[in-house]
This record gives C-alpha cells, structure tokens and sequence, in this order.
C-alpha cells in the first residue's frame, strides 16, 4: 500500500520519494510542526522559508515510510498520529525500538549524505506528515544553529532510551519488561494507578515488537499478570488492578 500524498508525487518502485518541486498555493505545515521545539525562536518569516517546499503526507496504518537500508532526501516532521520505529533481527523478529508522536520528527539520516536508515518507520494509525527536502533542512541549521543544538538534545535522549531498552533486554526477564512497558504506557496515559486504564492499548502483537518476542510468549505473560490479579485485559484496553503488583512484577 502506497502514501496518501496531498499535492505531492507517491512513493517510487525503488522506495524512495521523488523530489519536490516548489510548494504552490496558501497551504503550508499546521502549527504542530511550525511550534516544534526545533525552531523555537525562529520569526514566521523564516520558517516560512524553511517550510516552503514541504508536502503534507498521509500514511494508513501498518504503512511503511521508511524502510530499514533506505537511504531518504527527506525529512519527517509528525504532524498527526503515531509511528513505530523497527529493527529487524537476524532471526526474523521485528523489535520495535520507540514510537514517535505528533510534535517529532524522523527520517535524521537523510541529514547525513549517502547514510541509509538503520530503522524501519512504521505507522500505527492514520498518520500525517510534513516531509521536507534533507537540503532544505541542512540549508536551516546552517542559517539557524539553534535548531541544530535542539537536534542533538532530541537525539541523545533517543540514545538514553535506546541504552534504556538494551540494558533491560539483557538483565530482565521478559515479564518484567512487558511490566515496565505497560508502566510507561500508563504513565504516558496519565493512567498509572490502581483502576486506570491504557486505552487504546497495543495489541499482542505490537507488544511483542516492542518486547523483541513473538506474540504467543506475550499472550502468556498477559494471562499470567491477569491470574495474579495484577491486570486485566479487555478489548484494546489493559485495565490496572494493581499498580504495585506491576511494579513488583517489573523489577
């Protein structure tokens, strides 16, 4: 399945996304992206010119932006939805390294000449875009340095939660990680208490491509929390019956 583009071309046979003329008309990014931590500080007027030859893009679900080896002219500023970033293992399994909102960005490798993503970028749900010519991004932080320091911020938080995820992978049993990970989802839900509910929650699946494990192992786990009265899973939904019950279990 191909982008949904709006006045911009689809996606090309080899993978990659051809490049864009000028941007015509009144339409241009919606604030989520102009207000982006990244150019804070920047007039109207020259983010106007940053954004100038930008396209809104529209991925369905399960979509693939950007392939894993592909080497992208284009940067990706979320403007709606959600996106998984992957990796895929020597053994075939799809470990799901972070998921990116609206407001972030991906696609950084474009920013380093010839390199090819090391990730697979994934929409969850309908998800839109502002995808921008790497040369026009390069050409902003040279004029504007400020939004190069906030893309070292941005990055090296991505590093701490990379490391984050490895030291766990090597030191946890798989419960406690999908423990901690349902912590994080509650937390980010503003649902972590005894009660609350992760709504929409993943499904098996997608909770076993962020763990690195199949679907089958994480359906054990589940009933396993679920018989210990610690969860309860309902469709699309992880209802919490007790919080420490799933911090004791995550350690």
């Amino acid at each position: 399945m191909r982008a949904q583009t709006t006045n911009a071309p689809a996606r090309g046979a080899g993978g990659g996304y051809p490049p864009f003329a000028p941007a015509t008309g009144k339409g241009g990014p919606p604030p989520v992206i102009t207000e982006m931590s990244l150019f804070r500080g920047i007039s109207a007027e020259d983010r106007a010119r940053i954004f100038v030859r930008g396209r809104m893009m529209t991925f369905v679900r399960d979509e693939v932006a950007l392939a894993e080896g592909e080497v992208p002219d284009l940067i990706f500023l979320i403007a709606s939805g959600q996106f998984a970033c992957r990796k895929t293992a020597a053994s075939g399994l799809m470990f799901a390294l972070c998921q990116l909102n609206a407001g972030t960005f991906f696609g950084e490798s474009a920013l380093v000449h010839g390199r090819a993503s090391e990730m697979e970028v994934t929409a969850t749900r309908r998800s839109t875009v502002w995808a921008l010519p790497a040369s026009d991004f390069c050409a902003a932080m040279e004029g504007h340095p400020s939004i190069s320091r906030r893309l070292i911020d941005e990055m090296a938080v991505r590093i701490g939660v990379l490391a984050t995820l490895s030291f766990e992978a090597a030191t946890l049993k798989l419960e406690a990680r999908l423990c901690r990970t349902i912590q994080k989802l509650a937390l980010e839900a503003d649902q972590l208490r005894d009660g609350g509910t992760v709504r929409p929650a993943p499904t098996h699946a997608e909770l076993a491509s962020m763990l690195g494990t199949t679907r089958e192992v994480v359906s054990r786990a589940m009933m396993g929390l679920a018989r210990r009265g610690v969860i309860e899973t309902r469709r699309q939904e992880i209802h919490i019956q007790s919080v420490e019950g799933l911090f004791r279990s995550g350690r």
